[in-house]
């Protein structure tokens, strides 16, 4: 590959990756109940986001997308 060719996955990766939403999913059960929230750091501080359980399943493949796109970066 060209070193242009290679600077230009590069952008398109990093593009891609800024599109895709950051953090996790954590799962919490109350009173038998489990809840999902997504977690980011943002500015060092953690910031938290209630998601409803269908939410939940498209969030985390977009986060997955993410991860496998920056594992591809390095």
């Amino acid at each position: 590959m060209e070193r242009r060719e290679i600077l230009n996955k590069i952008t398109e990766l990093t593009e891609q990756i800024g599109r895709l939403p950051k953090g996790y999913i954590s799962k919490k059960t109350i009173n038998g109940k489990t809840y999902y929230y997504h977690q980011w750091s943002e500015g060092g501080v953690k910031q938290s986001r209630y998601l409803h359980d269908e939410e939940a399943a498209q969030l985390a493949a977009k986060i997955e997308q993410r991860k496998a796109l920056q594992a591809k970066l390095r």
